[in-house]
Formats: structure tokens, sequence, C-alpha cells
């Protein structure tokens, strides 16, 4: 009884939350720090809601998926607000897994946009803007956010979410989100059917030993990565590692191990 009435307390918040958010943000006098608070608001509710919602459930989620989607909050000029919607939208993201919470491929392209920027708020100094890209990175570690992307054809945003990883490990985090950066990235790597020569030029970049550019943390996350997907990778990476004409002795040793695995690439590899 306790835990109906949890619910029902929770959909009479979040619809709302959700009409505030809906009203408000159709005003053009609405300032962005209003806005801030009432997209706390919807975030912190959203957080409370578990996958697979009741019918009443997602009726409460209805206001603020409309507002959440809106061009004057998806495309607002305020930096802050876009992050604290890239957010709301993973949080959203979450709740309906494994489908998508829009059917609208245009709009979803744009809401995973909005994530890898959010994802790039790892490496800000700023508390807040901080905290979000904490949620947003652990929301999309539950959803496997690379095959939806790959799926929504938003293959392009998959390495430029890679590079982001890479460079944002090197600020101090904890163990669970370079555990979180270690998921996304294997998973992506091993769902997908094709990985692009930019991908593989990303991840050497990290493991390359004569670049001094490199943090150790970051190192460490690439050679993780490969050696998650090495089995994977034999199809990939020997052949860039030849087209490129790269000597493998100038990477991590996990490179050699790769290309290596397989004496027709024995020799290209640079052995």
């Amino acid at each position: 009884m306790a835990t109906i009435l949890k619910e029902v307390k929770l959909q009479i918040q979040l619809e709302a939350a959700g009409k505030n958010l809906l009203g408000f943000s159709s005003v053009a006098s609405t300032t962005p720090i209003e806005l801030l608070g009432f997209l706390d608001r919807v975030e912190g509710l959203l957080s409370e809601v578990g996958q697979t919602p009741s019918r009443f459930m997602k009726s409460a989620l209805d206001p603020a998926m409309k507002a959440l989607v809106s061009d004057r909050l998806l495309k607002h000029s305020n930096f802050n607000v876009r992050v604290s919607v890239a957010s709301c939208m993973s949080e959203l993201i979450r709740i309906t897994a494994p489908d998508t919470p829009y059917n609208d491929n245009v709009q979803m392209k744009d809401i995973f946009n909005l994530i890898v920027m959010g994802l790039g708020m790892l490496s800000s100094e700023d508390t807040g803007r901080y905290e979000k890209g904490l949620r947003i990175l652990r929301n999309m570690t539950n959803v496997r956010v690379g095959v939806l992307m790959v799926d929504l054809e938003c293959g392009n945003l998959i390495p430029k979410m890679f590079r982001l990883f890479l460079d944002s490990i090197r600020y101090p985090h904890s163990v669970a989100v370079f555990r979180q950066m270690e998921s996304i990235m294997t998973h992506t790597l091993e769902e997908s059917e094709q990985i692009s020569d930019e991908l593989l030029s990303i991840i050497l970049t990290s493991v390359n030993r004569k670049n001094e550019h490199v943090s150790s943390d970051s190192r460490i996350l690439g050679e993780t990565v490969l050696t998650n997907c090495n089995v994977k990778l034999r199809h990939f990476l020997p052949r860039f590692v030849r087209s490129g004409n790269l000597n493998v002795d100038d990477y991590s040793s996990v490179v050699a191990h790769i290309c290596l695995c397989t004496p027709e690439d024995k020799h290209a590899c640079g052995s």
C-alpha cells in the first residue's frame, strides 16, 4: 500500500513539475535561472522513476517530455540550460530503454548531440556541471548508449564521445567513473558492425608511447578497452596499422598482440 501511495504521489508531482516546465519554457520572459530551477525539479523526479513505467506514470511523464523536446529548451542559448536538459534527457532514455523516448529520429539525433555535449562536463571544474556529467554518464552506461547511436545512424558522435572520455579521464575521477567509461566504450566496439578509421585512430593515440600529452589514466583506459575488445579488433586494427604504415612498437603492447594474433598479419604489422 505504501509503495502504491508513493507511486501516485510521484506521478502527481511529476505531472505538475512537467506542466510548470512546459508552461514557463514557452514564455520568452522566463530567465535561464528560473528555467534551471524547473529543470532541476523535473530531473530530481525523473531520477525516481523506474524502468518500464506503468501507463499512469507514462501519462504523468508526458508534459515533461513535451517540454524537454521543444526547441526553446533543446536549443536554448544558455549553456547551463542545455546541460540540464541533457541530464533530464538521460533520465528519460534510461526510463524508456531499450526503446527511445521519442519516435522522431531527427529529434533523437539532436538529443544525442546534447547528451555527448553533457558528457563533456566530466572535465568541467564547475561542480554543478560536473555532477550533471556524472549523472549522464551513469545513465548512459545502463542503456548502452553507443548501440543506440548506431541504430539511429548517429555513428559520427561515437568518435567524439570516445575522445571526450579519453581526454576527461585525466582529471581526478573515481574508479566507478573509469569503469563506466570502459563499459560504454567496450560495448560500443563489441556491438558495432563496422569500426571507423577515425575511431581506431583516437584509441591508438591514447596508447602511443611517444605521445607525451597523453595522461597515464587515458593510456590505461585505452589499453583496457583494447584488451577487452581484442578479438573484435582483429578484424579491423591490423588493416588500419598496415594501411597507415604504423610501427606497433610505438604503441602499448596490446596493439602488437592484436595485430600479430594471426599469421597473415604478422609481417603486415611491422614484425
